[in-house]
């Protein structure tokens, strides 16, 4: 079932499991409304870019972020 969970909530169990949720932030830009990638999302563990990734929308930005986030952790 762990597998099926989208990749922000993945991220975000295993810092709670750790106790230290705090550890993780998103910061999020609006490209504007014309821009191709209008949305980019960046993940950071204690302040360290882990994530980043431009998407057409706000969801899909983060999930991708996560995603390389959980990577560049060695936790997929």
């Amino acid at each position: 079932m762990a597998d099926t969970l989208p990749p922000s909530v993945r991220l975000n169990n295993h810092f709670q499991g750790l106790g230290r949720l705090s550890s993780i932030s998103y910061l999020e830009r609006d490209n504007g409304p014309t821009a191709e990638y209008r949305w980019t999302m960046t993940v950071k563990i204690d302040g360290v870019v882990m994530g980043s990734c431009d998407a057409p929308r706000r969801a899909m930005a983060k999930e991708a972020a996560a995603e390389q986030a959980l990577r560049n952790l060695g936790l997929e």
